[in-house]
């Protein structure tokens, strides 16, 4: 095999690079069960199956029927994107340890299908016809009309305006960015050369496709583009950036520009907010996209700009980025880092009103997080990796159900719910694909290097090594459960030792949630720093020596907007919800009612008071909540929490990530009315 790529990735504005995944071995125990129970379903799954509807669009002779769910509709083989993406991770994971050979089989099984699966020459195939490059999926338009489109007609259904998703089109743009994506990914991660040509030669059917969209006009006003962008296209262009670094086309890059959405990105230029009414995953990626121009163009020479009659500043791409980053968390956003009701983006601080059992995408996180993660490689601003911990922990993490493996589609925010998991060979939503990516990926973004600097933005037990350094880093974290976090340098090499010019420095994160200054001790005494940025940073570290920060943090409520009396508890970055009563369900279908398309959502627990009512004696919750560390009992040994001086003494508060069969409340009512 070749050589794999260094897949870590510079921002000129900062310095602050990635590091590779396979440098990074976590050993926090919860976050191995949740990666070693997703290895174990990815092998699980049927390489011939997932291959199954690219085989037949292609007409080759197969034995296998595609998986169920939406695998078996119009959007199948947008599973098969992900899939690969999460096995490429997997893979590069393994080789902080051991090279996962299995995993590496499957990966190359797949592609190999799907290269075999790719047109090679215009011609017609199943009766239409097809051009070079062209790489989908075959499957039926409904359950009960078996004949599956062939060709490229959904993609021609999307250009006429014919959206129906059981029988005209189901966002094939979407999907052809999971492919693509999946084959990008799958090359920088394991150097599988036939990867990239199979994208490459994608990428080239993409620019043919689309290459006059911005001056075929399907009226006299609406051009082939406008009407293409306004069906889900997903990351289109953020995958053809991607490709682009690799390949050096220019075609792809000019095709990367049809999928950027000029009128959107120059609103929120302007900072207008004009989520409301938005689908919010179908809104994300586009950003993303807009912010990988920015990156392209810093790291290729702004070579992609001359051929653009769109072209803008470089400056302005990231500016659009910041500015939608900054109005989705200031305006539309809930405790856990989730946005959305039944996948909308509702009014600005409307947030209280929408609270439902049909809450924040987990698609919506997972795509909200890769544009954190490159906003602050950019700009090096610790807001970003704030956030990025807090909806890591509390909404990535907590969409997994720790004994299967499985993922959620929504994540419910009003109380009296519980979560659903999607079945393992019947759902497929495009949760469960970006589930798998999600839990395939967990080490990547705890550390950050800036030259010679480590940079420590999340508290999670693992192992660092950088080979080019030469240098160990071995954290212990006892977040969220303590509030000590302690690290050991070691240098690989016995000729570094000791010498005076093989140092390290390690820059440590200082969370927003923290209640004080932490407390840093280098080799057990106490450090006096200055934080600058939000980050404390120690210099001159030698091997052997080691690290302790305490981060003292305590039981805290926050808002929502929308309303002065709902709040929510955390202590530290856990969000901690109150435990409402187990239930008893095997399928996703108990206690469940369908919701759009073959996704199910939670039915509400029966008589449910979500008030919490203030002792007379404190008045109102002003004066409860000014005396909270008095109004709490903490459980000794656990993170578990009870509340004083209410109503409400039977409640127990425990962290809302690991909760997975249990109706829940993370929202309450504080009133001084028992009436209310």
């Amino acid at each position: 095999m070749e050589k794999i790529p260094n897949n870590h990735s510079n921002n000129p504005t900062t310095g602050i690079e990635d590091y590779n995944m396979s440098d990074v071995r976590l050993t926090n125990a919860y976050l191995k069960n949740a990666n070693d129970i997703m290895r174990k379903y990815l092998l699980s799954l049927d390489v011939n199956k997932l291959a199954a509807g690219f085989r037949e669009m292609a007409g080759i002779a197969h034995s296998e029927s595609p998986y169920g769910g939406w695998e078996s509709g119009l959007i199948g083989g947008h599973s098969v994107g992900h899939y690969m993406l999460a096995l490429a991770q997997e893979y590069a994971l393994s080789l902080s340890e051991e090279p996962d050979v299995l995993i590496l089989e499957k990966l190359n099984a797949l592609i190999d299908a799907l290269n075999e699966a790719q047109i090679k020459e215009d011609g017609v195939v199943n009766g239409q016809p097809v051009k070079k490059g062209f790489l989908f999926s075959a499957a039926p338009k409904n359950r009960s009309d078996p004949q599956p489109l062939y060709g490229e007609q959904q993609f021609d259904n999307i250009e006429l305006g014919k959206d129906d998703l059981f029988t005209q089109a189901w966002v094939p743009w979407y999907t052809m960015h999971k492919i693509l994506a999946g084959l990008v990914g799958a090359y920088k991660l394991t150097g599988n050369k036939k990867a990239l040509e199979t994208a490459d030669l994608l990428g080239s059917w993409v620019y043919n496709r689309v290459k006059n969209y911005d001056t075929t006009f399907v009226d006299g006003a609406t051009t082939l583009k406008q009407q293409v962008l306004s069906a889900e296209y997903g990351g289109m262009n953020d995958a053809l950036y991607e490709l682009y670094k690799l390949t050096g086309n220019p075609n792809h890059a000019k095709a990367a520009h049809m999928f950027d959405e000029i009128p959107l990105f120059d609103q929120l230029y302007n900072n207008i907010d004009i989520l409301p009414g938005k689908h919010a995953n179908t809104t994300i990626p586009k950003i993303i996209g807009a912010l990988n121009r920015y990156r392209t163009c810093k790291q290729m020479g702004n070579k992609l700009l001359a051929d653009s009659p769109d072209s803008h500043e470089i400056g302005y791409y990231l500016t659009v980025a910041e500015n939608f980053w900054d109005i989705v968390i200031n305006s539309h956003t809930y405790i856990t880092g989730g946005n959305s009701d039944s996948e909308l983006f509702k009014e600005p601080h409307t947030c209280d009103a929408h609270r439902s059992n049909i809450n924040c995408e987990t698609c919506n996180t997972y795509n909200m997080l890769k544009l954190s993660r490159e906003l602050y490689k950019i700009t090096g601003l610790r807001k970003y990796a704030d956030y990025y911990e807090n909806t890591f922990m509390n909404a990535i993490v907590s969409s997994q159900n720790p004994e299967t493996g499985m993922t959620m589609y929504f994540q419910p925010m009003a109380s009296g719910y519980f979560k659903v998991y999607s079945d393992p060979y019947e759902n497929f939503w495009c949760c469960t694909g970006s589930g798998m990516e999600s839990m395939t990926k967990l080490n990547d973004s705890i550390y950050y290097r800036k030259g010679s600097t480590v940079i420590v933005n999340q508290y999670i037990s693992s192992v660092l090594t950088n080979k080019e350094n030469g240098v160990v880093i071995t954290q212990q974290a006892e977040i969220p459960y303590g509030e000590k976090a302690a690290f050991k340098v070691t240098f690989l090499n016995s000729e570094n030792k000791g010498t005076a010019d093989k140092t390290v420095s390690i820059m440590l994160r200082i969370p927003d949630w923290t209640v004080d200054c932490p407390v840093i001790k280098v080799n057990g005494v106490e450090f006096d720093y200055a934080p600058s940025g939000g980050y404390a940073t120690i210099t001159g570290l030698g091997d052997g020596d080691s690290l302790e920060i305490t981060l003292p943090m305590k039981f805290q409520a926050y808002g929502l907007d929308g309303s002065n009396r709902v709040v929510a508890f955390k202590y530290g970055p856990a969000l901690l919800s109150a435990n409402l009563g187990k239930i008893i369900t095997t399928k996703n279908t108990q206690h469940t009612e369908n919701h759009g398309i073959e996704v199910r959502k939670p039915l509400r627990m029966e008589g449910l008071d979500e008030y919490i009512v203030i002792d007379s004696e404190y008045g109102t919750p002003e004066k409860w909540l000014d005396k909270l560390d008095e109004n709490v009992i903490k459980t000794e040994s656990k993170l578990e929490f009870r509340l004083k001086n209410t109503n409400r003494s039977e409640l127990v508060f425990t962290p809302h990530y690991s909760k997975y069969n249990q109706y829940y409340g993370i929202y309450w009512y504080l009133s001084s009315d028992c009436k209310q």
